[in-house]
């Protein structure tokens, strides 16, 4: 075989890949209409394919295509020689018809992110943003502590007065001071807080019916897509509404938390993020490694915990601390392995070895949740709290078990062990 014949073989697959590649990029990008919604992974593979656009347009002048003048329309002509002409022809023929097919047929396979592709699509979503402001404004509020005068958001989202919002903005306070957009002002009494999530819950003392947001479900959200931001930056301003901001949903990450492009500056903490039907999705959370990420803490998080807040219950840390000694553990250490989590060890004194867990056991499933990952235990643990039970299910010497365990605080293992 030629090197001719090689080369354009390598040509080929380069074309299949690029526009591949390309139409991905394009798919996973925001279009036009947003363009600051774009992800590191969108930017990531347009760089890569511009890399690789620059490597095939170089082999291309090597092998001999320095005419070309438009995709697919490619000079051939040092194939026009004698023996040659049919695969002249052949070549052609892939090049101008059967490429193409096969990028766009490869890339209607390829998962994207919701785009606006008409002047119809663009005044449909305007349509849906407006009425999510208009019948969700009176929900947005603004929250002052009478304690230290911070202030930051929440959203109402029951008839009664129920008010969600970050832990962080009302951390050392048993009442708030609620500002609505009109500036009628009532008066909230903390219930509880989950402060590793930055989740909490205040309720309106007067009588209501209160203007409301249902609460939606952020375990669903995809990335990519579109949601409303509100809230009080700054504070309660009486020369205009809760500010609203448009954007789409960048990350999902840990503990159910999500980025978005919205941007968050101080008082908008514990404001709504609500999907394009008016649901809350997301509570402002600015709990994050990076301060200038637009960090959310997902709705499907408050839903966990939900009971022992409203019940008035707090715990956690913010920002999480593996070292909280109020935190509830079972005393078990495992570790990973391949056939899965074995506990490696039991201490004496902790609520594991008292239901007699021993070393080798292999733990399946924890809560009724599967688990595989050692890190995946935060995650369990999060929503609860040291007295809770846990039933934990485990294989001992080819036999399934289940004991149900009593957590307890992480401090008081500690202690048993120093005794």
């Amino acid at each position: 075989m030629s090197r001719r014949k090689v080369e354009l073989g390598f040509l080929f697959l380069g074309c299949l890949f690029l526009g591949c590649l390309f139409l991905r990029c394009h798919g996973a990008g925001r279009d036009f209409t947003n363009p600051r919604a774009e992800s590191k992974d969108s930017f990531f593979l347009r760089g890569v394919t511009s890399l690789l656009c620059v490597t095939f347009l170089a082999s291309l002048r090597a092998s001999g295509f320095e005419d070309a003048k438009a995709p697919f329309a490619l000079h051939l002509n040092f194939f026009q020689t004698r023996g040659l002409l049919l695969i002249d022809t052949l070549v052609r023929i892939m090049i101008t018809k059967l490429i193409p097919v096969l990028i766009f047929a490869t890339a209607a396979f390829l998962p994207a992110v919701p785009k606006i592709e008409s002047l119809g699509d663009l005044k449909e979503l305007q349509a849906k943003v407006q009425k999510v402001v208009r019948e969700k404004t009176d929900a947005t509020v603004s929250l002052i502590s009478p304690n230290i005068g911070a202030s930051g958001s929440g959203v109402i989202v029951s008839s009664d007065g129920l008010i969600l919002t970050a832990a962080h903005v009302i951390e050392g306070s048993k009442m708030m001071t609620v500002i609505f957009p009109d500036g009628r002002q009532e008066k909230a009494r903390v219930l509880g807080a989950n402060y590793t999530r930055d989740a909490a819950m205040a309720k309106l003392v007067g009588d209501g019916p209160w203007p409301f947001a249902d609460v939606g479900d952020s375990d669903s959200l995809e990335v990519g897509e579109f949601v409303v931001s509100m809230g009080h930056p700054k504070g309660y301003d009486p020369t205009r509404r809760p500010p609203v901001r448009f954007g789409r949903v960048m990350t999902k990450g840990f503990l159910g938390f999500v980025t978005t492009d919205c941007t968050l500056i101080g008082g908008d903490s514990g404001g709504p993020l609500f999907d394009l039907e008016g649901r809350v999705v997301g509570i402002h959370s600015h709990i994050a490694p990076n301060r200038q990420v637009n960090n959310h803490a997902g709705v499907s998080g408050f839903k966990d915990s939900w009971d022992n807040m409203l019940a008035g219950k707090s715990w956690g840390v913010l920002g999480g601390d593996r070292r909280d000694p109020n935190r509830p553990v079972m005393g078990l250490n495992l570790k990973e392995t391949e056939n899965g989590l074995v506990v490696d060890d039991v201490p004496q004194g902790g609520p594991a070895f008292e239901v007699g867990f021993l070393p080798g056991d292999l733990v399946t499933s924890i809560g009724g949740k599967k688990l595989t990952e050692a890190g995946k235990l935060s995650e369990i643990f999060v929503d609860l709290l040291p007295g809770d039970q846990v039933e934990v299910n485990f294989i001992r010497e080819d036999k399934k078990m289940s004991k149900t365990v009593t957590l307890a605080r992480l401090g008081d293992i500690y202690r048993n062990q120093r005794r």
